[in-house]
């Protein structure tokens, strides 16, 4: 499964090339540098899809690639299946998260969106006592 992934993310990245002629990733990264928008998201968002980043960033930059090799993933309920997800994630234990961490981010992920989102102003909820 994991040599499944690493050819699926390639798969994507050459078919961008060689349909568009450019990358998500540098797309990204070249808007992300025109709003000036702090190197640490520039970093994370050309990189998320690198197995090992040695850069600058890099801490930040694995934990973006690993979440998203995990939202490929139906989120699991438990810590042994969060382990079994791990298992087919390349590089995943590189020392930034534990198990007990991503386990828990993955089963508080929405709740942790919304949150963001609505201390964001982005979610207005309008009561009618129609």
């Amino acid at each position: 499964a994991e040599e499944y992934m690493i050819q699926k993310r390639a798969d994507v990245l050459s078919a961008e090339l060689s349909q568009v002629g450019i990358t998500h990733t540098a797309v990204g990264e070249a808007l992300m540098e025109h709003w000036g928008l702090p190197q640490l998201l520039i970093d994370c968002a050309r990189n998320h899809h690198e197995v090992v980043h040695d850069g600058p960033n890099r801490e930040a930059t694995h934990l973006i690639y690993l979440a998203n090799c995990l939202s490929s993933y139906v989120p699991p309920l438990d810590e042994q299946e969060t382990q079994n997800i791990l298992d087919d994630i390349e590089n995943w234990n590189m020392g930034y998260a534990t198990l007990e961490q991503v386990a828990y981010a993955c089963q508080h992920a929405d709740d942790m969106v919304f949150e963001v989102m609505e201390s964001l102003g982005m979610i207005a909820l309008e009561i009618s006592s129609d």
